[in-house]
């Protein structure tokens, strides 16, 4: 690995640790708990005006690539 096969996990928690280093795509945090907050606030009423039940938020993850993530030579 990585010239025969490319690894990628899910968070960035660990992943620099390993050996390789793993390539992660990992969800932006900060953006997940404001969203979070944010709906929880406006379903109890502390946000003002209530919100239908669903709703859909979407967040762009990150892709850090490390060493896991070869290819063929170039």
């Amino acid at each position: 690995m990585p010239e025969d096969l490319s690894v990628i996990g899910y968070d960035d928690v660990f992943a620099a640790l390993g050996a390789p280093p793993l390539t992660p795509v990992a969800p932006p945090k900060k953006a997940v708990g404001a969203e979070a907050a944010e709906l929880l606030l406006r379903r109890t009423g502390g946000g003002g005006a209530l919100v239908p039940p669903v709703r859909h938020v979407q967040l762009l993850p990150t892709l850090t690539v490390r060493d896991s993530c070869g290819g063929p030579a170039r």
